[in-house]
């Protein structure tokens, strides 16, 4: 990439939005930042090579406005976005590297839903498709990357996104049903535990189911990923566009709420003494441990 300095900081400088451009720092300033950006750009993708001024032009449409230029230029992924200029303008070598991260990403991704090898195709090509095409009239999907992360985590978040749209709602709800009840079925060391399970499992099992199918699609939605597709707290987030704090804490409404909803059906289907309740309950919440991590919760 080559430019000439003052037609670098000229091109970055025009096509700032208004909030950025109020914060701009002083040519040298800026120089020595647009070097920077160029700099890290060439040394992720050494084969690719696009006009600067473009490229910084390109660099300014999608800049944080809600930072200072020069710590929001340090901070955007200058070699992603790069990547993702030059497939928007057709460069072939720049394609079949993001085509290779697409594929990386959606084997890893898709591995975790039950799907057949022909639906995970589908949905890779469709993914292909709205990045450099767009669908219904809209932009190429590239066009939307703003270089805030990597475009693997990008691109993660595209195909978890898109395989749960592909998973009709019949699937998802009995899977989920299945999954939770799951728990219910490990093995016990503890006798009284294994009495409990012997005798209220079933009567459990029924009281689970529904208790699950009064919560909330929010929190169907969060269970449904970590028990049936296995995903983390942070590629929950991803999803819901939240930070994992708030998984979390949805996690923890959702099992407060399983548990209470339960124990109340128990209440009123059981003839229970205090202590066999208390025992019923005790089995509930050491089944009622929702793992977080997609390694743990595996599908």
């Amino acid at each position: 990439m080559v430019g000439d300095r003052g037609d670098l900081c000229s091109a970055f400088s025009n096509a700032l939005g208004p909030a950025a451009a109020m914060t701009l720092p002083g040519e040298a300033d800026l120089e020595a930042a647009l070097n920077d950006l160029l700099s890290r750009a060439r040394e992720a993708y050494p084969a690719i090579s696009v006009p600067a001024a473009a490229y910084v032009t390109y660099v300014a449409g999608r800049l944080d406005e809600n930072k200072p230029v020069l710590q929001a230029l340090q901070e955007i992924a200058a070699g992603d976005l790069l990547l993702a200029y030059s497939c928007v303008q057709g460069d072939g070598v720049a394609w079949r590297y993001l085509d290779a991260a697409l594929r990386h990403t959606g084997a890893s991704v898709l591995r975790s839903f039950r799907l057949s090898h022909s639906d995970q195709e589908e949905i890779v090509q469709g993914i292909r498709e709205c990045l450099l095409l767009g669908r219904g009239g809209e932009s190429p999907l590239l066009e939307s990357f703003r270089g805030r992360g990597s475009v693997r985590s990008w691109l993660r978040v595209i195909v978890l996104r898109s395989a749960i749209r592909h998973t009709t709602v019949q699937q998802r709800t009995m899977h989920l049903d299945d999954a939770a009840i799951s728990h219910l079925r490990m093995e016990h060391t503890d006798p009284e535990l294994v009495f409990m399970k012997k005798h209220y499992l079933e009567k459990f099992t029924v009281a689970l189911r529904k208790s699950l199918e009064r919560l909330s699609n929010k929190n169907q939605s969060v269970l449904r990923h970590l028990l049936v597709n296995g995903l983390s707290v942070e590629e929950i987030a991803g999803v819901h566009e939240v930070a994992p704090r708030t998984v979390f804490r949805w996690i923890a409404e959702t099992r407060t709420f399983l548990l209470k909803e339960t124990r109340r059906q128990i209440v009123r289907d059981l003839e229970l003494g205090d202590s066999d309740l208390e025992s019923v309950m005790r089995l509930i919440q050491s089944r009622l441990q929702f793992p977080t991590s997609g390694d743990s919760a595996g599908g």
